[in-house]
């Protein structure tokens, strides 16, 4: 009797050893991404440093603003506010789920070339040590979409922006939905009732049921109800954002080839552990360092200059083939390779200890 629709099957694309090869491949590549002598040039240092100090002013101006109005509304006795623990909650809410330093340096992404150019460099060292023709053919492909040169500085020039450039205007619809989801999540947790469990374990079904299977799904979200709904918070929010900062790093590849959207969710879903892996250990990092969130976010987007390479095959250089090009990829016919760790093999530098990499 076949399964009813609801019941599924775990998933050959999601898997602990597939979401560890992804957090093996991003800590190996950034060992050889660093070792390419075109990414330590004055102006790729200079613009790196720059963007650092304008995500930084950035990403605090929200905190200075909150700072000027509870300092207002305390000494002018307007009225009386418990200052600590409303920075402290501010706090805990922009670090946790808005992530900011991201969206700031994505945004960035739309206005300067910098980071396509990390990309490119790195795809382009990556072909110098494997003998192979990816970064040639990719780079032959014309790019639907270019930066946009004037950063918006009034209403009318930002509605102007998102009606000319289709890029930052699915940037910005896709960053609303997913905060809009984050603060689902934040009230939930901040202000739980009675149907606060039924919610969050509903939207931890809905996120895994289709990639851990049904048993697997269900198991995880009774292990969550039994413990805060932090933690259920925590791992949703480092899923979609871990997921989300992987497909912000797949942009330049996405636009050379020319998926459709329809095409691009199934491109995904079939590498969805690996993606999430290499997205995990780079959100961890801006996480964990987010006075460093340009550097880490550089060195992950030349990362993905060799990732991409083991996600796709080497694309062709002529547009027209590439629908027939883009037809075969949409399945993972290089999964059993990669997983296998034969990625390790490759004629790069080797890595202080990368046997381990080759363990199953």
């Amino acid at each position: 009797m076949a399964s009813p629709i609801f019941v599924s099957k775990p998933s050959d694309s999601f898997s602990v050893g597939v979401v560890l090869r992804g957090i093996q491949i991003a800590a190996l590549s950034s060992y050889r991404s660093l070792k390419n002598p075109a990414v330590y040039t004055t102006s790729c240092i200079i613009k790196v440093t720059i963007f650092t100090v304008a995500v930084y002013v950035f990403v605090n101006i929200p905190t200075y603003i909150l700072k000027t109005i509870i300092f207002v509304l305390k000494y002018s006795q307007i009225y009386p506010v418990n200052s600590h623990h409303i920075l402290s909650t501010f706090h805990y809410f922009v670090n946790n789920y808005l992530n900011l330093t991201i969206f700031g340096i994505t945004a960035i992404s739309h206005f300067d070339s910098l980071f396509d150019d990390l990309f490119l460099v790195n795809l382009e060292f990556t072909d110098s040590v494997n003998s192979s023709q990816y970064h040639a053919n990719l780079v032959q492909l014309p790019c639907v979409q270019s930066t946009w040169k004037e950063f918006p500085t009034s209403l009318e020039s930002l509605n102007l922006l998102l009606r000319n450039n289709p890029r930052f205007k699915v940037f910005i619809q896709t960053y609303a939905k997913f905060y809009l989801f984050n603060l689902l999540v934040f009230l939930l947790i901040s202000f739980p009732g009675k149907f606060t469990s039924l919610v969050l374990g509903f939207l931890s079904f809905q996120t895994f049921h289709d990639k851990l299977g049904t048993l697997p799904s269900l198991l995880l979200i009774a292990s969550l109800s039994m413990v805060h709904y932090h933690y259920t918070a925590v791992v949703l929010i480092y899923f979609y954002s871990s997921t989300r900062l992987s497909l912000d790093l797949l942009v330049p590849f996405f636009n050379r080839i020319n998926l459709t959207q329809f095409e691009r969710n199934q491109w995904k879903k079939s590498r969805d552990g690996i993606i999430f892996g290499f997205g995990l250990f780079h959100f961890w990092l801006i996480k964990k360092y987010p006075f460093l969130a340009v550097v880490i976010y550089s060195i992950a987007l030349l990362n993905m200059g060799y990732f991409v390479t083991r996600l796709s095959e080497t694309p062709p250089p002529n547009p027209n083939q590439l629908i027939n090009w883009n037809t075969t990829q949409l399945i993972w016919n290089r999964q059993f390779e990669v997983t296998n760790g034969d990625f390790v093999n490759e004629p790069f530098d080797p890595f202080p200890g990368s046997f381990i990499f080759n363990l199953p």
